[in-house]
């Protein structure tokens, strides 16, 4: 029985994958992907359908973890009288966001914003509910 062998990522100088001849290699295949390390770099995954080319991919590409956005969102409160019902009445509210990548995957959550509470049509800031508490 002939085993049929398909190159999807390649690394000629290993810059990349960054592979050492002394760290063994440990993977496992979940549907359509590749996951590895060897302990050292961080977890790998491959898509074994996709195509890498040479130099049309780096690290980030292949890492299981995924960088998270950098900033919370900001948040601006409108008030306005053709809003059908107040979401927000007496509610502390926070926002975040994460990052949907092609494959379908996502990031870590952002940073969260900053509190808002609203309560009797005034609109309070995280900074103003501290003050108020002291």
């Amino acid at each position: 029985m002939a085993i049929e062998l398909t190159t999807v990522l390649s690394d000629p100088d290993n810059s990349i994958l960054n592979f050492s001849k002394s760290r063994r290699v440990q993977a496992n295949i979940i549907e359509n992907y590749l996951f590895f390390t060897d302990g050292y770099n961080e977890p790998r995954k491959i898509d074994t359908t996709q195509d890498y080319e040479i130099g049309g991919y780096n690290a980030s590409d292949i890492t299981v973890a995924k960088l998270a956005p950098q900033f919370a969102p900001e948040i601006t409160v409108l008030d306005t009288s053709e809003t059908a019902g107040n979401y927000i009445e007496e509610k502390f509210v926070r926002f975040a966001y994460r990052y949907k990548f092609y494959d379908n995957t996502y990031s870590v959550y952002s940073p969260f914003s900053n509190i808002v509470f609203k309560v009797n049509n005034e609109v309070l800031t995280e900074e103003q509910i501290h003050s108020q508490s002291n």
